[in-house]
């Protein structure tokens, strides 16, 4: 799922005239989201086109904020243009951060598994 993220991740986003609204699960978790534009919230899927800057400290930044929240990194893949993580949570959530940077921005991409119910 993580490698489907990432190359989903792969085409530029187009330029966004509008943010739309943060939507839960996202409004509540606490998101360094910053500068970014919110290109679509959906509950199992998080969008966003940030200005461009280093991705190395972006995925700094999005990793301490969910390690802070309680998520644990058990993936880490390293890319200096696309880098990757996969998260959990003792709950059996799961969450895929990918990052894809062009010249003018990165476009950051969250999805998220909710924890399997017995």
């Amino acid at each position: 799922m993580l490698l489907a993220l990432v190359l989903a991740c792969g085409a530029s986003e187009p330029v966004v005239a509008e943010r739309v609204a943060l939507t839960p699960p996202w409004s509540t978790m606490g998101l360094p989201i910053g500068d970014a534009a919110v290109v679509s919230s959906r509950p199992a899927t998080l969008h966003l086109r940030a200005p461009a800057a280093s991705t190395d400290l972006q995925l700094a930044t999005w990793q301490a904020a969910l390690q802070a929240q309680g998520w644990v990194v058990e993936v880490t893949l390293p890319s200096p243009a696309h880098p990757a993580l996969r998260l959990t949570q003792s709950d059996g959530a799961a969450l895929q951060l990918a990052l894809h940077a062009t010249p003018d921005h990165t476009a950051i991409t969250l999805a998220l598994t909710p924890p399997v119910v017995p």
